[in-house]
C-alpha cells in the first residue's frame, strides 16, 4: 500500500487540499470521483492503470478529471499531492510540479 500525503508550501499552505477543499464545496461529483482515484492509487500503487493517471515525467504524474488536474509526485511508495488546478494541461502548471517535487 502506498501513502499519498499533501504537499506543504514554505509558507505552510497546503495549495492541494485547498483545491479539494473547493471542489468539495462547489463540485462534489468532481471531489468524489478524484478522491476515489486517490484512494485506489494508494491500494494499488504497483498496478494503477495509466487510465487513472497519466505520466508526465519520470516520477511525475497528472490525475485528470474533467476540467481537474492534480498532479502527482511518486517517491519509493509515497505520491505527493504537488499541485492542483481546473483547466488545460499546461506547461506553466508543470513546471510548478516539478519545482515542488524537486522540494521534496
Amino acid at each position: 500500500m502506498a501513502t499519498v500525503i499533501f504537499y506543504v508550501n514554505d509558507d505552510s499552505t497546503i495549495p492541494v487540499k485547498d483545491y479539494l477543499d473547493y471542489l468539495k464545496k462547489y463540485n462534489r461529483k468532481n471531489f468524489y470521483f478524484i478522491a476515489f482515484k486517490l484512494l485506489y492509487i494508494s491500494k494499488n500503487h504497483q498496478n494503477f492503470s495509466h487510465f487513472l493517471i497519466h505520466r508526465v515525467s519520470k516520477s511525475i504524474y497528472v490525475l485528470k478529471y474533467k476540467e481537474s488536474n492534480i498532479f502527482l509526485g511518486k517517491v519509493n511508495n509515497v505520491f505527493y499531492l504537488l499541485h492542483a488546478y481546473s483547466g488545460k494541461l499546461n506547461k506553466d502548471n508543470v513546471q510548478i510540479a516539478v519545482k515542488r517535487y524537486k522540494n521534496i
